[in-house]
């Protein structure tokens, strides 16, 4: 009967982490007892406790238990048959280890401590010729949040764009909503707010935007009879901030102001066209989702592009190119994942998450190691959806980190290259683009110029906007209470984005824009729904004339 108790207790364990994301190795549950399930249980519905987010956190409960972190460890690899940890057994960290499906003994999703290997990698990194320094990242600690923390993110965005907006020429004299509202008769007023609802009416052909500030709220009506102005205005999103410039009408009780122009943040004009100089050459690789585990990846024409950057592929010219690239971006998506969607088992050549990102860097590896490789995670990787998404987790991608030329950082992130003491280097904006699906559903003059063939349209979107995600719907966000990590504060030099499939090089204001495409051939679900993947390009940017070259393999 004790073993049918102790059964229930390990069952609800299991339910109660499911519920909170936490995941522990099998092999240390099945060495718990009735009463550390207990422990743990109970630490984890105590409300008036900080809430547990990892499960480093919530084995630190049971330390009194085992005196240290080691011992926990060893527990968990004493429960492992012998015929799992044998020499000849499945290693996950070893290059050329056999694969046996999910079964094998190393724990899912415990943090591993990997001391100061961080600052380690982005010393290496950031040491040498050709730096790579990181600008912004993010990678806060997971805690609660509360409704508060959204009405701070809200007004943090607002602020910060307002204060973007504030540096036009145009919107010198704005006013305060609650100004406008006091108002009698028709003045010309300027405002900026931030977008709560959008209104097309089909009878009048005209847009209602509702805008708010701090102080209050106000309809804002634009015609037809001003084309361009009214196509922008149809292009809104809500939650953006815009300016406006227009009159004031309407009654006391009912107040409205006539619009006449619409300003977004956009990029300044005087946006300066970075170079390199003469005497600092040297050439930037963008890529783009990997997708390593999936039948769909390429990988033969992935070894290529490895062995052209090794200097082992290609004629003398192209060889003489590897010789000079300095740096590789990759946007996101390194593997396929597991559990991404429904029924994803079957479309997987390696279904252990583990031995995906061991392949990842058994890939990488390869590179030479004067290549600077900078990397972000996506949606495909093993980490929260929520944007901003940290770096990709030490514990499972442990063989990545390990890498001594490789730079994992957040998403979105800003990283600073080819620096030095006379020259500032160009700053490379690297977000993988979970929310550009709502874009190419939402905003018209993205839907009706090509859609997702069109990667060069959303991110010139996204930086009029200044803004990753202006949309609330747009992607899971976390709402960060003191600022909004998704907004473009300063603006980049170059923006290499992923996520679409499709391969696209363009310019906006002195902005370089990516797509780096993908490595994986076309799916099942891209078949139903009518979208045509770009694989096995490489966006290659000369860092003195700016040009860049696509590289088909």
């Amino acid at each position: 009967m004790s073993q049918v108790v102790l059964l229930e207790s390990k069952k609800r364990l299991i339910q109660t982490l499911m519920q909170r994301s936490i995941l522990l190795p099998p092999a240390f549950i099945q060495k718990l007892d009735e009463s550390s399930i207990s422990k743990l249980i109970s630490r984890l519905d105590d409300s008036s406790l900080p809430p547990v987010s990892s499960s480093s956190e919530l084995l630190q409960v049971l330390r009194p238990d085992w005196t240290t972190q080691k011992s926990i460890q060893q527990q968990s690899s004493s429960a492992v048959p012998q015929s799992q940890s044998s020499p000849s057994s499945f290693d996950p960290y070893k290059a050329g280890s056999p694969c046996p499906g999910r079964s094998h003994p190393h724990p899912v999703a415990v943090d591993v401590d990997l001391g100061d290997a961080g600052d380690r990698q982005r010393a290496r990194m950031e040491s040498g010729e050709f730096k790579v320094r990181v600008v912004s990242d993010y990678n806060e600690k997971p805690k609660k949040r509360e409704m508060t923390d959204f009405v701070a993110y809200f007004n943090a965005r607002y602020k910060a764009l307002e204060g973007i907006l504030r540096g036009r020429s145009e919107l010198s004299g704005v006013i305060s909503i609650s100004r406008v509202l006091q108002k009698k008769g028709k003045e010309k007023i300027s405002i900026i707010g931030m977008v709560m609802e959008k209104t097309v009416t089909p009878n009048t052909q005209s847009v209602i935007l509702s805008l708010e500030d701090p102080t209050g709220t106000v309809r804002v009506l634009f015609s037809k009879k001003n084309p361009d102005i009214y196509a922008a205005v149809k292009d809104v999103c809500e939650d953006e901030v815009v300016g406006v410039i227009g009159s004031t009408g309407g009654s006391s009780d009912n107040p409205i102001i006539f619009g006449n122009n619409l300003l977004v943040p956009d990029v300044p004009l005087t946006k300066e066209l970075k170079k390199a100089p003469m005497d600092h050459p040297g050439y930037a690789a963008f890529i783009s989702d990997i997708h390593v585990g999936s039948k769909q990846f390429m990988e033969d024409n992935f070894l290529k592009m490895v062995h052209w950057l090794k200097g082992t592929a290609g004629n003398e010219a192209q060889r003489a190119l590897a010789s000079q690239v300095k740096y590789l971006f990759i946007g996101g998506d390194l593997v396929d994942g597991v559990g991404i969607y429904p029924g994803q088992e079957e479309d997987l050549a390696i279904k252990d998450i583990y031995v995906q990102y061991q392949r990842v860097s058994e890939l990488i590896a390869q590179l030479p190691e004067s290549i600077k490789i900078i990397m972000i995670p996506g949606n495909h990787d093993a980490m929260r959806l929520n944007e901003p998404q940290p770096s990709l987790y030490k514990d499972i991608c442990k063989p990545v980190w390990d890498l001594p030329n490789a730079m994992l950082v957040s998403n979105p992130t800003v990283v600073n290259i080819h620096g030095n003491e006379s020259f500032g280097g160009f700053d490379v904006l690297m977000y993988h683009g979970y929310s550009f699906d709502y874009y190419v559903a939402n905003v018209e003059s993205i839907r009706t110029n090509g859609g997702y063939d069109r990667a060069d349209l959303i991110m010139k979107y996204l930086l009029q906007r200044r803004h990753l995600a202006p949309a609330h719907t747009s992607t899971p966000y976390i709402p960060d209470s003191a600022r909004d990590p998704l907004i473009i504060s300063n603006v980049p030099d170059f923006f290499l984005t992923g996520h679409i499939h499709r391969t696209r090089v363009s310019s906006y204001r002195n902005v370089t824009l990516i797509n780096g495409g993908c490595w994986q051939d076309i799916t099942a679900f891209q078949i139903k729904t009518g979208h045509t993947p770009e694989p096995c390009r490489v966006s290659l940017m000369d860092l003195h004339s700016r040009e860049v070259r696509l590289l088909r393999f």
